[in-house]
């Protein structure tokens, strides 16, 4: 079975390369309801060497958990309606962090993006559209602080957060 979202990624990353400062790599982001493949199908990164990879595709994910005290709710901006939240994320098998933004009012977003900033400077922002939930890629973290930044962007609900650095 081809895998859908796996084709539209790579189209998609080689017209959107070098937007942003970096390179914007969308990720399309199977359901949560649909398999992100087997452990045999998943590939390894260690080091740097995970830097901009989807953690879905890795066993970084296996063992993530959203660090204490980094998730900030996204309000409608200048309103005190919440919509969404962004966690910094972290694996300790891997020494990553990622950002991950959700929507909260059960909606999804004309358009949702989700970056995480290393303290050095690393940065990789997601974009999707029609998620409820999205992430970003990885950065290899385990010494410097980094922080997650979500914007969920929709017409007269827009909205963003921002995570301390830990």
């Amino acid at each position: 079975m081809t895998n859908r979202f796996a084709i539209k990624h790579v189209a998609t990353t080689l017209l959107t390369c070098g937007v942003l400062a970096g390179c914007l790599d969308p990720q399309d982001a199977a359901p949560a309801d649909e398999a992100t493949g087997t452990a045999e199908q998943l590939i390894s990164c260690s080091g740097n060497g995970c830097n901009g990879v989807d953690p879905n595709t890795t066993p970084c994910a296996s063992d993530a958990v959203s660090v204490a005290g980094a998730t900030r709710s996204i309000f409608r901006n200048g309103t005190s309606i919440l919509i969404g939240q962004v966690e910094l994320r972290w694996s300790a098998s891997c020494g990553t962090n990622w950002a991950r933004v959700s929507r909260t009012d059960g909606a999804t977003a004309d358009g949702m993006y989700a970056t995480i900033r290393r303290s050095d400077g690393a940065t990789y922002t997601d974009f999707h559209t029609g998620f409820s939930s999205i992430w970003s890629r990885m950065v290899y973290a385990p010494t410097v602080c980094a922080a997650a930044t979500g914007l969920v962007d929709e017409s007269f609900i827009s909205g963003q957060a921002t995570t301390p650095c830990l």
